[in-house]
């Protein structure tokens, strides 16, 4: 178990590298230069804490040695902030250490800007990083070891800097570090994490740990000394230790069971560690000789490992004095696998070649060969899946194992086995039994996908049940040439409707107005823009926006569009101007043409005898001439439109914005901000320019006798 507490020096980092077998010189000299030059590089420097900086580099070392890292590994823990935090550059590191050093700081030092999802730079920069782990495992092993002891330390960061961390270590960090199987590191993450993450949660959870912890501990003691003595009464050598389950998996697992604390049985595990894998199933066999299993609880993980490569036999028994407990059996090699994961196989295969680290690292390569070609959006929304989200493992008809993630579909499976096998598929098997092909899989449920050479292609259905990108990707572009036609000529025309409000078309659209999108955006060509529009996977609007309501002479030309008259007001757009006469409407008014006044002007009206009231500039000399009985007081004034949001739901249907946007058009209804997202079903939120409340009822009753609309709201 790794120590976080511990302040380590430099000589018990040396001293535990020592103790090694097969200890290198030149492996020690490594980790000695790398240390005296972080020293010098960071001498003066101090952490928040008043710390000098090497404790933070001295600590992330340290864990590594203890999570059985090379010797170059340990050294870029002394070194990982030099290129960020010091004045020396990522050269000056490959010319001191060598190329090796150089790479693993470098995708430290790449992974550090990946903060939230949805950020195109950051995206981008995880992007490299699945390339750059494909590569070399060691880089997120390292900065894994980085952010454990910042999160050690957060506690001297202002409030919303600790939320912020937190929030992304337990989204980012901490399920990459599960899907490594570092199940140790994952575990001190999320709960380091979890009392700024959910304060009040842990509160609650904290209480009710400590409420109940003398009697579990003193309980834990008994138990382990009476299954001591029935392991050795057997002659199998054990070593058992009881440990308090992570509070935030304890919060999560509380979550799944609704609040009933009754349900949670492995409040503390009981581990029993044995010598080889004959020894884990013969100490089954003794616990289950006197303490009754609850049959549905016995799991496996030896003969079908997990996803992430943990192995173990779980039970859950009715132990001493008739209390249900989980028991974990392993090896001394599972245990330090599923402490530390992939790590871990740097102790065991140091000196070979290991065709295992390398296999642990397939999901790494299939998701950078699927993800690709993927837009932003997708590509995180894949690595949500395909990455953080928990696993499953399902079988094929000959017992080949295969990793989905929790809810994946036979749809997911098939296209997983092969894109043909997805494209052919007619129906499914699971557990001999035909299902349909939108059931959610369960661990360990056997798969048999039924195909026929008739069938050329999927089913656009499919697209509601299939939940990896793998599956997503070959479904969407079985599609892509029969949509693109049509996607191209109907995002042609939303496009040049919102166009066509700034005076603008889509032929018009220079490769200069072009070149600034394409670089902060995701599309290489306008094409591909109008067929995303078309779509509905992008806003015209926001388009447009994004692409010239940042440049002056748009803005202008805008103005212009509106209507000189607004050319010099200094009032919003929006505001519509009119003339009260003496603070009464509905006259008949005209504006002389002598003077042509307008809104900044002051004004004078004047009453004819057949067209109403005209109005001059006060300074027209034409007005001074005229009978001064027939003038009257008037003055400019504005009807007020007020903007208001509003929500949609509808059927997933290409053509839904065009209707809405013809709609409010014929309605005479200004729109602005409108955004579509499309999932099941298409959801639309926009802001509408109205005058009074009455309008929008009309508003709303219209959209929501459109046939595809489900719903429509104000917000």
């Amino acid at each position: 178990m790794l120590d976080i507490n511990t302040k380590p020096s430099f000589k018990t980092i040396l001293q535990n590298y020592k103790g090694r077998p097969d200890t290198k010189e030149e492996d020690l000299k490594c980790l000695k230069k790398a240390y005296s030059f972080a020293l010098k590089c960071h001498l003066g420097q101090k952490r928040v804490s008043g710390d000098p900086y090497i404790t933070h580099s001295l600590t992330v070392a340290y864990y590594l040695e203890e999570l059985g890292m090379d010797a170059k590994t340990i050294a870029s823990g002394f070194l990982h902030d030099v290129p960020e935090d010091t004045s020396y550059k990522i050269e000056d590191i490959k010319k001191e250490f060598g190329e090796e050093i150089a790479q693993i700081i470098e995708g430290v030092t790449r992974l550090g800007g990946v903060k939230y999802f949805g950020k195109k730079g950051r995206v981008e920069d995880l992007r490299k990083l699945l390339l750059v782990m494909a590569k070399d495992l060691r880089v997120v092993v390292v900065k894994l070891a980085d952010r454990l002891h910042n999160m050690r330390t957060i506690d001297f960061l202002p409030p919303l800097k600790r939320k912020k961390i937190a929030t992304e270590t337990i989204e980012i960090y901490a399920p990459l570090a599960s899907r490594l199987g570092m199940g140790e590191v994952k575990g001190l993450l999320e709960d380091l994490s979890f009392k700024y993450y959910l304060p009040k949660e842990y509160k609650r959870i904290d209480s009710l740990v400590g409420r109940n912890k003398r009697e579990n501990e003193h309980y834990i003691e008994g138990v382990i000394k009476e299954l001591n003595a029935k392991l050795k009464k057997a002659k199998i050598k054990a070593l058992i230790e009881g440990r308090a389950k992570h509070i935030y998996s304890l919060w999560r697992k509380l979550k799944k069971y609704n609040d009933d604390f009754s349900k949670i049985y492995d409040l503390v595990a009981i581990r029993v560690i044995v010598d080889t894998i004959s020894d884990c199933y013969k100490a089954l066999g003794i616990i289950h000789k006197d303490w009754k299993p609850l049959l549905k609880r016995i799991k496996d993980y030896i003969a079908i490992p997990k996803p992430n490569g943990y192995r173990s036999i779980h039970t859950t028994v009715f132990a001493k004095d008739g209390k249900i407990i989980e028991i974990q059996i392993k090896t001394k090699q599972m245990h330090e696998e599923a402490e530390w994961g992939i790590a871990a196989h740097w102790h065991y295969e140091i000196g070979k070649e290991s065709k295992e680290i390398s296999g642990k690292l397939g999901w790494i390569s299939r998701l950078i060969e699927w993800q690709k070609d993927l837009e932003t959006s997708e590509f995180m929304e894949g690595l949500k899946v395909d990455v953080f989200k928990d696993r499953i493992f399902v079988f094929t008809p000959k017992g080949e194992a295969i990793d989905l993630p929790e809810g994946a579909s036979p749809i997911d499976f098939a296209y997983f086995i092969h894109t043909e096998v997805g494209n052919n598929c007619v129906g499914c098997k699971v557990n001999g039994k035909i299902v349909p092909l939108g059931t959610v899989l369960q661990n360990g449920d056997v798969i048999e996908i039924l195909t026929s050479k008739r069938v050329t292609g999927p089913s656009k259905d499919w697209l509601r049940y299939a939940k990896t990108q793998v599956a997503l990707h070959n479904i969407r572009k079985a599609f892509e040439g029969e949509d693109k036609e049509r996607n191209l000529n109907l995002g042609k025309e939303l496009l040049n409707i919102e166009l066509k409000k700034i005076g603008k078309s889509v032929d018009k659209i220079s490769k200069k107005d072009l070149r600034a999108y394409f670089k902060n955006h995701s599309y290489n060509n306008l094409e591909d823009i109008i067929v995303a529009i078309g779509k509905g996977v992008l806003g015209p609007k926001q388009f447009v926006s994004s692409l010239f309501f940042d440049r002056e002479e748009i803005k202008a030309k805008k103005k212009s569009i509106l209507g000189k008259v607004f050319t010099f007001l200094k009032v919003q757009p929006k505001a519509k101007p009119r003339v009260v006469i003496q603070g009464e409407e509905n006259f008949l008014v005209n504006f002389a043409s002598c003077c042509k006044p307008s809104p900044q002007d002051k004004i004078i009206g004047f009453i004819t005898r057949s067209k109403g009231i005209t109005v001059h500039k006060k300074s027209c000399p034409n007005i001074k001439k005229e009978d001064k009985k027939r003038l009257i007081g008037v003055s400019w004034g504005f009807d007020k439109l007020y903007e208001v949001p509003i929500y949609i739901e509808a059927e997933r249907n290409t053509t839904i914005l065009k209707n809405i946007t013809e709609l409010l058009e014929d309605l005479k209804i200004e729109a602005r901000n409108i955004s579509l997202k499309s999932d099941k079903v298409s959801k639309i939120t926009a802001n509408l320019n109205i005058k009074k409340a009455e309008q929008l009822k009309t508003i709303l009753e219209k959209i929501s006798n459109l046939p595809e609309v489900r719903m429509v709201k104000r917000l």
